[in-house]
């Protein structure tokens, strides 16, 4: 993770796929605080104020980098939407017509468009748990296998 031109887009979809998991700015903002603590008592003396600078410094560009990916994630959700209202629409206009062809038509297909979008992103998100877990259990992992401070 030493490449930025790596690391950026990495955080940025991170910071999309936290959309789906009802994500709360606030919430980002506490989990620097606690991270800030939590080195503070693991680390004992070794934790300096050169040290919290530099993990705060950290921390704050890898959140503002997610939230890039989680704005515009919201953004593309709420385009989706006002996709679907409209072919809400043109289901109701179809409703009213239901002897014109053409209408019942784009009613079917933008029925489609909208079950293949909402199979792809149930699929996404499964693939998104997925990791999750596995980045757990590796931190899980890696905070075992650090040795007791003192």
């Amino acid at each position: 993770m030493h490449d930025v031109n790596e690391l950026v887009p990495m955080l940025n979809q991170l910071g999309m796929r936290h959309v789906g998991y009802g994500l709360k700015p606030e919430y980002v903002q506490l989990a620097g605080t606690i991270l800030v603590d939590v080195l503070k008592e693991g680390l004992g003396n070794a934790f300096t104020k050169d040290v919290e600078n530099a993990w705060v410094m950290v921390f704050s560009f890898m959140s503002a980098t997610m939230f890039q990916g989680f704005y515009a994630m919201q953004e593309e959700i709420k385009s989706h939407v006002r996709t679907m209202s409209s072919s809400r629409a043109l289901s109701d206009v179809a409703s009213q017509h239901s002897g014109n062809a053409a209408v019942n038509k784009l009613e079917l297909q933008a029925a489609q468009v909208a079950a293949e979008e909402e199979e792809a992103l149930r699929r996404k998100s499964e693939h998104v748990v997925g990791h999750c877990w596995a980045i757990e259990e590796l931190a899980l992992a890696a905070w075992e296998a650090e040795p007791a401070p003192g």
